[in-house]
C-alpha cells in the first residue's frame, strides 16, 4: 500500500530530535558516497499577470541505507514584492481554497513502488532549520552566547528551537520589518525555547556584538551590512536564488570578510548561477578550495572552525533531495507505528508496459 501523509500527520509524529538525527545521518552517507542528489531545478513560465510567474521546482535524492529515493516537487506562483523598502520573494496561495501545492514522492529502491505521498510543508520547514543548526554545531564558537536572528516568520520559528539545541544561548535578538510581528514572535519563542528573546528596532542591533547571526528571511536583497560583524562570528543565510530570479540575504562585505565558507552544494552554485559567491570566485576574490560542503564538514573530511576569531559562513544555498528522503522515510516509519496517514493501493501506480 501507498501511504498519503498530510502536514497534520507530520506534525503529530515528527519531532525536532527525529529530524536532527536523520538529516545528520544522511549528510554522513552523502560524504561517504552512499547517498546521491540531483541539483534542484526551477522551471518558470509567464502567467497572465505580469508580476507573477509560474514555477515548477523539483529535486531528488536517495539514501542507500534507507532503501529510498525521494522526489520533491512544488507547483507555485511566485512574485517579487517590496516590504519596508526591501525586495522579497513571495509564494502565492493560488490553488483552490487559497492553498499551496508541494509534495514528496517516496520510492522503494528495492521494490520500485511508491511508498508514500507526503505534504512537503512541515518537513521543509524543519529540515531547513535543522540544516542550519548542524552547520552552527560545527562552525560556531563553543562559547557562543548571543544569537542574532533576522526574520520572524515561518523559517525563523523552525530555526530558533534547533539552534538553541546546539549552544547555550543566553540572549536572542530578533528583527523583522513588521513591529507587531517581531514582538509577537519574541514573546512566543521566549516561552518555547526558555531563553530571553528580544525584539529590536533594526538589523544593526541584531548583528553588532552577536556571536551567531542567522538570516531566515525571504528577502531578495541584503538584510544587514557585513561591516557590523565582529571577528569570531558565525553567519548563516538560507536564501538561494537562481539565474532567473537572483536573490541574496548577504552583502559582498560579509562574503569578503568570511574566513571559512560552507555550502550545501558547490554544484548548485554553478547550476543555479548563484552570483553572490560565483562573482567573487570568477574574479579571484574567492577560490573554490575556500568553499567546503556541509556533508564533508559533518563527516570530518573538511575542517569546520579552527580559530576563535574566524568569521565562519554557512550558505544554506539549496535544499537537498537526501534531506527529504531521510526525513520522509522516518515520517513513514512513524506513521505506520502510530496509525497515521491514509492508505491507497500501490497497484494504482504500477503498469504492465514500459516506455
Amino acid at each position: 500500500m501507498t501511504l498519503v501523509v498530510s502536514n497534520e500527520d507530520v506534525e503529530q509524529v515528527l519531532t525536532l530530535e527525529h529530524c536532527l538525527e536523520v538529516v545528520e545521518t544522511a549528510y554522513r552517507e552523502l560524504a561517504e558516497g552512499r547517498a546521491v542528489n540531483r541539483a534542484r531545478s526551477h522551471t518558470y513560465l509567464p502567467t497572465r499577470r505580469p508580476d507573477v510567474a509560474y514555477c515548477l521546482k523539483s529535486m531528488e535524492g536517495g539514501v542507500r541505507s534507507l532503501g529510498v529515493m525521494a522526489l520533491r516537487l512544488s507547483s507555485d506562483h511566485v512574485a517579487e514584492r517590496v516590504v519596508a523598502g526591501l525586495r522579497r520573494r513571495d509564494k502565492l496561495p493560488s490553488a483552490s481554497g487559497d492553498r499551496y501545492l508541494g509534495l514528496i514522492l517516496l520510492f522503494s529502491t528495492e521494490t520500485l513502488e511508491l511508498l508514500a505521498v507526503l505534504h512537503d510543508g512541515v518537513i521543509q520547514k524543519l529540515r531547513v532549520g535543522v540544516t542550519t543548526a548542524l552547520a552552527l554545531r560545527h562552525l560556531a564558537r563553543t562559547d557562543a552566547r548571543i544569537l542574532g536572528l533576522l526574520g520572524s516568520g515561518w523559517q525563523a520559528s523552525a530555526h530558533l528551537p534547533a539552534l538553541c539545541r546546539m549552544r547555550d544561548f543566553r540572549e536572542v535578538r530578533v528583527y523583522s520589518p513588521t513591529v507587531e510581528h517581531r514582538r509577537r514572535f519574541a514573546d512566543e519563542m521566549a516561552r518555547a525555547v526558555g531563553v530571553p528573546v528580544r525584539a529590536v528596532d533594526g538589523p544593526r542591533e541584531v548583528v553588532e556584538g552577536a556571536d551567531c547571526v542567522v538570516a531566515t528571511t525571504n528577502a531578495s536583497a541584503p538584510v544587514f551590512e557585513g561591516a557590523w560583524i565582529a571577528p569570531g562570528t558565525f553567519v548563516a543565510s538560507i536564501v538561494g536564488g537562481d539565474h532567473v530570479r537572483p536573490r541574496r540575504e548577504l552583502d559582498d562585505t560579509t562574503i569578503r570578510r568570511a574566513d571559512r565558507i560552507v555550502v550545501n552544494s558547490r554544484e548548485h552554485l554553478r547550476a543555479a548561477h548563484q552570483r553572490d559567491l560565483l562573482d567573487p570566485l570568477e574574479t579571484g576574490a574567492l577560490r573554490w578550495e575556500m568553499i567546503a560542503e556541509l556533508a564533508d564538514v559533518i563527516a570530518g573530511r573538511e575542517r569546520g572552525r579552527t580559530r576563535p576569531d574566524e568569521i565562519t559562513l554557512f550558505r544554506n544555498n539549496v535544499g537537498l533531495g537526501i534531506q527529504f528522503a531521510a526525513v520522509g522515510a522516518r515520517v513513514l516509519e512513524l506513521c505506520h507505528a502510530k496509525g497515521r496517514g491514509r492508505e491507497i493501493p500501490s497497484e494504482w501506480f504500477l503498469q504492465t508496459v514500459h516506455p
